[in-house]
């Protein structure tokens, strides 16, 4: 089997780039909102930046890859500077070549404005004088005063930013205080920060003693939604005869990652010809990418395993693989009962503190005591190895799709409860983007149009009542988004229902008994109920919510949602 030659391809993403117009918006009228964009690997967040920078062709784009300078303070002011004169010249409709080496920033910077030269000879005469801290700092305040010297909004994008640590020990110990001072900077410059190692990077972003606390808005980057997938098989298919089921059974299959469900959709493409493309021919791309050694899928999950076995301590290394395959055998084990299972390779702290690198890396993932892969489709790589000797013989084999997909069903059934997590962050970067926007009624279950809040911030509240004095007994309530804005009326409770089915009566009555219980614990009330569901309401549960006030919106009333904020026409 022959490799793939993929293309990129950029499709849906609507919440994602109307948040994007928004803060772009924002930061011409002097309103900076810097971004953290969270997405395991291969989950799109280059594709998106790059469609960013695309629709915004006067915008000033310094794009920046942090693991490749991260290791030498030098390294990252250069990169810095020569990435922002290299966006503010382009943003200007010159193309020139910027280069690293002294010469060719000062340069650039001379083309631009005399002042911002002057901030290069300074950054390089820190560099000079062997006070690389000092260059970097004064390295990341470079893009405010390049846009205000050039009269240029200027957008830094950094991608695998939670590497940006490593400068600590690359010279520049107070990196993160230096981030902070710029991101804090009054100024024409907006800070969008990316990174695969999600764990890692709500650290540094979302954690309360991180100094960058509070300084960005994070943006989470979830897995396609199945029209995204439809929408994605449809182009790569553009001209071929295929089925509907087929784009079904590839959302099914890669749980609508973007890398998988189009490596593999353009695998089914070489399959079929001449044929139509039925879901059979995508569960043979799925097995023929899983078990082929040169395969799209193999050769990412071959980069996955090299890059969580990383290291020149060769037991660590073999520790951690048999890790990886014992838990890809065995989703949903207890940590416990994996130190006994290796107990004669290596000891229980071993074990336990090569599961915690693991879940820091985000390739273990631990959900009530009990451990499974993050990548459901990496795990069934793992599982393969036979087949992946011979794969000829094992594609040939009666029923081995068969027995191929059934291994897959049993990873991914423990991998949907993560899905309500991943569609629940998916809400709240839509609750993000109101901002008093008039919308027809009907998306939220109302007759007359409504005026969404105005939002400014989105807590989870949770309230403990082993007394009773907020209910008719002891209890404990939460409410996982509550907003706030500047008025009364921007204060809305909401909550989102994962599941494979209709919302019930007793799940509603037990959402508006929460909200009365933190609306008296709290003396504020809420103007708004309003719950979210995929798979949308039951009728008794519909005629409560009626009764009750709580506005209701399923699968497709949340689609027109984010077309009508993103000012897509329906």
């Amino acid at each position: 089997m022959d490799g793939l030659t993929i293309e990129p391809l950029f499709v849906d993403r609507a919440a994602e780039l109307a948040h994007f117009d928004r803060i772009i918006d924002g930061l011409g009228r002097g309103i900076r909102q810097h971004t953290a964009i969270l997405g395991l690997r291969r989950i799109g967040k280059t594709l998106l930046l790059d469609e960013v920078e695309r629709r915004h062709p006067g915008i000033a784009f310094a794009r920046m890859d942090a693991d490749a300078v991260a290791s030498d303070a030098s390294d990252f002011a250069r990169a810095m500077l020569s990435s922002v004169l290299r966006g503010v010249l382009r943003a200007s409709g010159d193309e020139r070549y910027v280069g690293l080496t002294d010469d060719g920033l000062r340069d650039a910077a001379r083309a631009i404005a005399e002042p911002v030269a002057s901030i290069v000879d300074d950054v390089l005469g820190q560099l000079a004088s062997a006070t690389p801290g000092r260059a970097v700092s004064l390295s990341t305040q470079f893009p405010a005063e390049v846009g205000r010297a050039s009269s240029k909004d200027v957008i830094v994008m950094i991608d695998e930013f939670q590497e940006i640590a490593r400068l600590a020990a690359g010279g520049a110990p107070d990196v993160i205080g230096a981030l902070r001072v710029a991101l804090d900077r009054p100024g024409r410059a907006l800070f969008v920060v990316a990174g695969s190692r999600v764990t890692a990077m709500r650290r540094l972003v979302e954690d309360g003693s991180s100094p960058l606390f509070t300084r960005f808005a994070s943006l989470d980057l979830p897995p396609f939604a199945r029209d995204a997938t439809h929408e994605l098989a449809a182009r790569v298919w553009e001209g071929r005869r295929f089925v509907a089921d087929a784009a079904d059974r590839l959302h099914h299959l890669t749980g609508g990652w973007p890398f998988y469900a189009h490596t593999i959709a353009a695998r089914a493409s070489t399959l079929s010809i001449p044929g139509v493309l039925d879901a059979d021919v995508v569960d043979a791309a799925f097995q023929s990418e899983i078990i082929g050694r040169v395969g799209s899928v193999s050769l990412h999950c071959q980069y996955l395993l090299r890059t969580a076995t990383a290291g020149d301590d060769t037991a660590r290394r073999n520790r951690v693989e048999t890790i990886l395959r014992r838990v890809a055998r065995e989703p949903r084990i207890p940590r416990a009962r994996l130190a006994r299972a290796l107990a004669r390779r290596c000891s229980k702290d071993e074990v336990y503190d090569a599961v915690s690198a693991l879940i820091a890396e985000d390739f273990v993932v631990e959900s009530g005591g009990l451990l499974r892969l993050g990548d459901p489709v990496f795990a069934v790589w793992l599982n393969v190895e036979d087949d992946r000797q011979d794969p000829l013989a094992a594609a040939s084999t009666p029923g081995a799709i068969e027995r191929l997909i059934a291994r897959y069903e049993a990873q991914h059934q423990a991998d949907r409860t993560e899905m309500g997590v991943l569609y629940e962050r998916a809400i709240e970067n839509l609750v993000r983007q109101f901002g008093g926007q008039t919308v027809s009624g009907v998306v939220l279950g109302a007759e007359t149009e409504l005026v969404l809040p105005v939002v400014d911030r989105v807590t989870n509240y949770v309230l403990n009542d082993p007394s009773g004095l907020y209910a008719d007994g002891p209890d404990a309530y939460e409410v996982e988004m509550v907003t706030s804005g500047p008025t009364q009326s921007d204060r809305w409770a909401i909550e989102c229902k994962h599941r494979a089915g209709a919302i019930t009566r007793p799940m509603v009555e037990r959402f508006v008994s929460a909200t009365h219980a933190i609306e008296r614990e709290s003396g504020q009330p809420f103007a708004r109920r309003w719950i979210v569901a995929p798979r949308g309401i039951r009728g008794d549960a519909l005629a409560f919510a009626r009764e009750a006030g709580v506005l209701h919106s399923g699968k497709r009333d949340v689609e027109r949602l984010v077309r009508r904020l993103a000012g897509i026409d329906e």
